[in-house]
């Protein structure tokens, strides 16, 4: 066994400045990675990537809502959670495309939180009904090299006590014998073959995936994470308007995922007053993407008051 400071990590990455942890986040671990990046409008933003599960999702709660999207598309009944979109018995039985739940994990660094997200799915569906019905999770962050390093590469970082946590796919993580530390002892592992081959990972700004979205195909339903990031690298206007794009490109009655420093420590405000997203699990932060398309009402006149109010305080 080799152990290695976790500065060799950050190397890896071109960067060897390691920001102290921040364990007030919604984090388990938080070994992370700052950093400075133009999004597709050109606007400079602060980041991160990070590795370690995030403790504000229920996982085997996300699973519930996979696992019911697709009975209610094979059922056609009312079903505990009705956010997606419904056919008639016939429609779904002249469908030659089978239910498909297709999950984003946007600003999804190397892809610790889209394993958890699998972990689940596998516990609730079992393996080959996941590849049928939900794989592959599509991952993509801005950050090149974490995607292209690790991601793509399909190596993570992990504690012991994660590794416990994600016994469905403990099978597929092969250690690699290295160890990094930095007050906390990450292992080294890589993905195995058949469940590396359940991902994608795409180097992508969120802004533009959410802007360029293609339509959905026929009997699919859309799952959008982007969690604890808003927070970090845009104020609330600037959420505020990407609410109201989610809106108006991604299919409506999709679900969107927030966190915990988005929603309810750093702008709770902001996801209160938006019509474009409906609370539909508030402890998860779990939202359903509504049909509303313009920015009217109240959600122009809080956007005009956070204006004046950032520009005279």
């Amino acid at each position: 066994m080799k152990i290695n400071p976790i500065t060799n990590f950050y190397n890896n990455y071109g960067n060897s400045q390691i920001p102290k942890t921040d364990n007030d986040l919604s984090f388990k671990s938080l070994p992370c990675l700052l950093y400075s990046y133009k999004d597709c409008y050109g606007v400079q933003r602060a980041s991160q990537n990070t590795t370690g599960l995030r403790i504000d999702l229920d996982y085997d709660k996300l699973a519930d809502i996979v696992s019911d999207s697709i009975k209610s598309c094979h059922l056609q009944k009312d079903k505990k959670f009705p956010f997606f979109r419904q056919k008639s018995s016939q429609e779904a039985e002249a469908s030659e495309n089978p239910p498909k739940v297709t999950i984003y994990s946007m600003a999804g660094s190397d892809g610790t939180e889209a394993y958890a997200i699998a972990n689940s799915i596998i516990g609730k569906l079992g393996f080959e009904d996941a590849q049928k019905y939900v794989f592959p999770i599509h991952v993509s962050d801005v950050s090149k090299k974490i995607i292209e390093k690790y991601g793509q590469k399909g190596m993570v970082l992990l504690l012991d006590e994660e590794v416990e946590k994600l016994k469905h796919i403990r099978k597929y993580l092969n250690y690699t014998g290295n160890d990094y530390y930095d007050g906390f002892r990450y292992k080294e592992y890589s993905l195995a073959p058949e469940f590396r081959n359940c991902f994608t990972f795409e180097v992508m700004d969120f802004q533009e995936k959410i802007k360029n979205f293609p339509p959905p195909k026929e009997n699919e339903s859309c799952i959008f994470a982007i969690r604890n990031c808003l927070a970090q690298a845009f104020g609330t206007i600037e959420t505020s308007i990407l609410l109201y794009d989610m809106a108006r490109h991604l299919p409506p009655e999709s679900l969107a995922i927030f966190g915990d420093y988005d929603a309810k420590i750093k702008m709770p405000d902001v996801f209160k007053h938006s019509r474009h997203i409906i609370p539909v699990d508030y402890k998860n932060n779990i939202y359903k993407i509504s049909s509303y398309k313009k920015i009217v009402g109240m959600d122009k006149a809080y956007l005009v008051s956070k204006y004046l109010n950032s520009i005279f305080h």
